[in-house]
């Protein structure tokens, strides 16, 4: 949260996950009413990154989120999903009996997360925004798509918080660009401490689709539904296409997915793939909306 004495802006406004310890933050109230913050800035759609909005509008938040042309569409999709499972939780703990509270309540519903969806404001990367006494800018970070940094200037000081960064050699998003000079920098410390892997994903499904396909067996990848899933159906399409691993339906078992898949067509100026690549590798593929047709 930044503050000048006169105007509040928040950047990023997501879930605690993971362990029950840190869940349970989720429950906190914020330090500042949500009616008296002037503006939301989101480096990207993710749930630890977006998952608490609905809350904040729900308890009085009125202002603008500026986000990514992409993100704008992506956040509706995993807000809606994340209010559903709020609710299924809460129905499951109240139908075992194992909750502490009478009842166990949602941290908020799936009606909540859509209220989101008319708060959010689309910035392209390069485009400053007019905050008041604050300007805003995002800039590309890799990770996901419309995934960006942003540099936060106040007063003739700059903020850079970088989001979460991707990597150079993503199959399907760019690079991050490297960031402008600041006088403080916010950094996301995930893989801080360790090296990635040089393996290459192509390679290594060949590898193990060739094996399970040549012995009869069904080849199943579970995946995140953005970014990873359309990352691992361009490399089967690459495979295929090039005749390393033949001919074989391809199937897509995920809404959340199938949604997040036909946004690259619509925002192909913020991946790698032209908009006649993403009908080629993603039109193939046969997809899974239900349980029953998953179990057909």
């Amino acid at each position: 949260l930044l503050s000048d004495g006169e105007q509040r802006v928040l950047v990023d406004c997501g879930l605690f996950q993971g362990l029950k310890r840190l869940r349970q933050r989720n429950w906190r109230s914020l330090p500042v009413k949500p009616s008296e913050i002037d503006a939301v800035v989101l480096t990207h759609a993710h749930i630890d990154h977006s998952g608490y909005l609905p809350a904040l509008v729900r308890d009085g938040f009125r202002g603008p989120i500026y986000c990514t042309p992409p993100s704008k569409d992506l956040v509706p999709i995993l807000l809606t999903d994340s209010g559903r499972l709020q609710e299924e939780d809460a129905t499951y703990a109240n139908r075992k009996g194992f909750s502490k509270h009478r009842p166990a309540l949602p941290l908020y519903t799936e009606d909540d997360a859509k209220r989101v969806a008319k708060r959010l404001e689309a910035v392209g990367y390069h485009t400053d925004v007019d905050l008041g006494s604050w300007t805003c800018r995002f800039e590309p970070a890799g990770h996901i798509l419309g995934a960006a940094s942003l540099t936060i200037t106040w007063e003739g000081t700059r903020f850079l918080f970088s989001g979460d960064l991707g990597r150079d050699d993503a199959p399907l998003i760019p690079p991050p660009e490297s960031p402008p000079p600041a006088d403080w920098v916010v950094m996301e410390g995930t893989y801080g401490n360790r090296d990635h892997s040089d393996a290459d994903l192509e390679e290594n499904l060949g590898e193990v689709a060739r094996r399970t396909l040549g012995r009869g067996g069904v080849l199943m990848v579970p995946a995140f539904a953005v970014g990873r899933s359309q990352a691992i159906l361009y490399a089967v399409y690459q495979l295929i296409d090039g005749g390393e691993l033949p001919e074989v339906p391809v199937y897509l078992n995920s809404p959340m997915a199938i949604d997040v898949t036909k946004l690259y067509v619509r925002h192909a100026a913020y991946h790698r793939l032209t908009v006649e690549e993403c009908r080629q590798a993603f039109g193939r593929v046969r997809l899974v909306r239900s349980v029953e047709r998953a179990n057909s």
